[in-house]
């Protein structure tokens, strides 16, 4: 069972995904509708664990699908962590920072 639990919701305010963060540190995302990908771009997942604090990728899809994240270079998740979705090049952000438009977004909180 997920320890924490995230949705991430368009501009639109329509949740698009869930990220289930578990107690042995791993998490997964788990997208709810699909994603257009334009040809040449991917879906990069990022955590942002403090307010104005810098990103870190946790994932990169040239599909929507569900999938395992990342996060050996990010902080454990926890409650406030802001997580997003942003389109970027194929193979991910050349810069390790978001580049493209974010997508979704939400922020982790205790799971019921």
């Amino acid at each position: 069972e997920p320890v924490l639990i995230a949705v991430l919701l368009t501009d639109q305010n329509r949740p698009a995904a869930v990220v289930n963060a578990f107690a042995n540190g791993s998490a997964e995302l788990i997208p709810l509708e699909s994603i257009p990908v334009p040809p040449g771009r991917a879906l990069e997942i990022w955590t942002i664990p403090e307010a104005n604090g810098r990103p870190i990728s946790v994932g990169v899809l040239d599909t929507v699908r569900s999938m395992q994240l990342n996060l050996g270079q990010a902080p454990g998740l926890r409650q406030s962590h802001v997580l997003a979705i942003s389109i970027e090049p194929s193979g991910g952000s050349p810069t390790g920072q978001p580049t493209g438009p974010v997508i979704m977004k939400g922020t982790a909180a205790a799971a019921l």
